[in-house]
């Protein structure tokens, strides 16, 4: 009678009798920042114990996505590091039976209803060749081989291995610190509209699709543009978990960048986006604008009906902002009515901050050529405009018109009743405030010289 092959449970790390140093499994600080362009910096410091001589201190469960020239690890006194590798042998059948080679293996023989079981020496796979005490056979499939454990030249989660030399027996710790990418952080914002104040929260989102699960570290966020050498894909992700604000999210400046730092420790899987409030700022003050822009008066044509863009300034805000979009929702008729998105660019503290809406429906704007003319050194346009108020409601309304180019050596020259101001050297802009249900109309004569 035939004994049955014993299977075992395949060894999280490679056996001792390989890599004979012992390394901490839980790391006893971590922390990952993680920037916005996509890759994240990791360090952990682990307890490391060695023996005297020459092996090797595998680091399983390393980010598949781990950028292998960035690794910088930093080991106890009196030990020598030679060389560095990335391992992740995906375990196969064809793997299991090469790492067999030379070692004693047991197949079942015979036909299926009267199988026995022989012992012998691996000599080859792909065709299998095995030694016997029958002599040498071959052709043996590869499904009909029993295996007792998973060789230890084999690891299963991808690692590093370092090939080491110790002088003597030692203990201490080991800090790491590697790059790895598809981990990327954005800001979120929502923002409640009142008549004269609005709340403003701030959502941190996480998108992790790194290949690594991350237990209880410290976050930390660095907000701006850091030069890479190479762009880093972005990679969506699979769910969704939100955190609720636990403390405040604090920020520090360094070198031209913004660092916020999580006040908790911080969970975050494979393939999910977890989400963690930052901010909320209730109460702070805002401003409604309304801003219409005319075409060019050298290049009007018929009357053309122009777009009203509404926006909301928003202002009293004592910590920076990092980028992100921006949704704004107002209470009508007691429905949530979603009003706009719009995206904010990174904004230092105590900037005010405008929020692009969409476009006003009551209020309305045109402009029509009426001549055009000059001579061979000008040229001359002549435009009327119409901006009427149609809501309930009194509205300030900025009319931004381009094309009116301020140069000494081009003699530009403008003619209009209504007062204009120059917010830069290409633009006019007049300002009304117009009651509920006016309309205000004048013309603009412009003049040029050509060039």
């Amino acid at each position: 009678m035939t004994t049955p092959a014993r299977w075992i449970a395949l060894p999280v790390l490679a056996s001792s009798l390989l890599f004979s140093a012992a390394l901490s499994q839980a790391s006893s600080d971590t922390s990952l920042v993680i920037y916005n362009s996509g890759v994240g910096l990791v360090h952990e410091t682990r307890s490391l114990t060695v023996d005297a001589g020459e092996q090797s201190i595998v680091y399983p469960g390393v980010a598949t996505t781990v950028q292998t020239d960035s690794v910088n690890v930093r080991l106890p006194k009196g030990l020598t590091l030679y060389s560095q590798q990335y391992r992740f042998d995906k375990i196969t059948l064809g793997k299991i039976i090469e790492a067999h080679i030379g070692k004693k293996v047991r197949y079942k023989t015979g036909p299926v209803w009267n199988r026995t079981l022989r012992d012998g020496i691996l000599l080859a796979a792909d065709p299998a060749v095995v030694k016997t005490d029958r002599g040498i056979e071959s052709g043996i499939p590869a499904e009909v081989f029993l295996f007792e454990s998973i060789p230890d030249t084999l690891i299963m989660k991808p690692s590093l291995v370092w090939n080491i030399k110790a002088e003597k027996k030692t203990r201490g710790e080991m800090t790491l610190d590697y790059l790895l990418s598809k981990i990327r952080w954005k800001s979120d914002y929502t923002q409640d509209l009142g008549k004269e104040k609005g709340n403003l929260t701030g959502w941190i989102t996480v998108d992790n699709r790194s290949g690594k699960r991350f237990d209880a570290i410290r976050l930390k966020l660095l907000a701006g543009d850091i030069n890479r050498a190479a762009p880093v894909r972005y990679a969506d992700v699979m769910a969704i978990e939100k955190t609720p604000l636990a403390g405040s999210v604090s920020q520090t400046a360094h070198e031209g960048y913004h660092l916020y730092s999580v006040p908790f420790k911080v969970t975050i899987a494979d393939n999910e986006k977890t989400q963690i409030k930052f901010t909320d700022r209730p109460d702070h003050p805002l401003r409604r604008l309304y801003e219409v822009t005319m075409q060019p008066p050298f290049s009007a044509s018929t009357e053309r009906k122009r777009p009203v863009i509404q926006s909301v300034e928003l202002s009293g805000f004592d910590i920076p902002l990092p980028g992100g979009i921006v949704r704004t929702y107002s209470d009508a008729d007691g429905t949530r009515v979603l009003l706009g998105e719009s995206r904010l660019d990174n904004t230092p503290k105590n900037e005010k901050v405008t929020l692009h809406l969409g476009t006003n429906f009551d209020l309305v704007a045109k402009n029509r050529l009426i001549s055009r003319g000059g001579d061979s050194r000008y040229r001359e346009a002549t435009v009327g405009y119409v901006l009427a108020n149609r809501s309930d409601a009194r509205k300030g309304v900025d009319v931004i018109v381009p094309g009116v180019i301020e140069k000494t050596d081009r003699q530009t020259t403008v003619t209009s009743g209504e007062p204009y101001t120059r917010p830069d050297g290409y633009s006019l802009r007049f300002r009304f405030m117009l009651d509920a249900g006016e309309t205000k109309t004048w013309e603009a004569t412009y003049r040029t010289r050509k060039e």
